[in-house]
């Protein structure tokens, strides 16, 4: 297990989304506030940081993970055709874009409640974190934690992912507790 405690710790400084901790956790703590010199903020308010952080972080690779796992033998046993569609879409795209046509992506955004201080806000922080991060790091996640559920017992899996889970939150709340003293 210490495997999985290990991916969970790195999950946390990948370089996708590690450039966002420092202010945001800064910004949770209260510490933008105050002068360099003076700055600190309660352990309690930096586990709590730190904790829903980490909750909405999880929440998003579990969901990712519990979609792939659900949809990976059907994107199996079709990827060919699928990677036909993809191709031909592309093209299309392409072809299009050379008669002057310009797309415009309307992407969710994950600032609401984003503003205030409160655990909403922390959680969804987690939620933009783990999609910052999710380049860096679902491919370990997948082949290693993700696809143990499938490989071994329900259960078994689901343990994984909490010791995935920790290893996660122990560094996110080592690096806040740090920034809050």
């Amino acid at each position: 297990w210490a495997w999985y405690l290990t991916l969970g710790m790195v999950a946390t400084v990948n370089p996708c989304g590690f450039a966002m901790l420092p202010a945001y956790l800064s910004y949770f703590l209260g510490l933008e506030d105050h002068e360099a010199g003076e700055a600190h903020a309660s352990v309690a308010q930096a586990f709590r940081v730190a904790f829903a952080v980490a909750a909405g972080f999880l929440a998003v690779f579990a969901v990712v993970g519990a979609l792939v796992e659900l949809t990976s033998l059907p994107v199996y046993e079709n990827a060919r055709w699928i990677s036909i569609v993809i191709g031909i879409g592309l093209f299309l795209l392409g072809s299009a874009m050379l008669f002057g046509f310009e797309p415009t992506v309307r992407l969710p955004r994950l600032d609401r409640g984003g503003r205030e201080r409160t655990v909403s806000s922390m959680f969804v922080f987690g939620v933009s974190y783990a999609i910052a991060s999710i380049g860096c790091t679902l491919p370990l996640f997948l082949t290693v934690v993700a696809g143990t559920i499938s490989n071994d017992s329900l259960l078994g899996g689901l343990g994984e992912f909490a010791v995935y889970g920790l290893g996660m939150t122990l560094v996110l709340l080592a690096l806040t507790v740090a920034v809050a003293l």
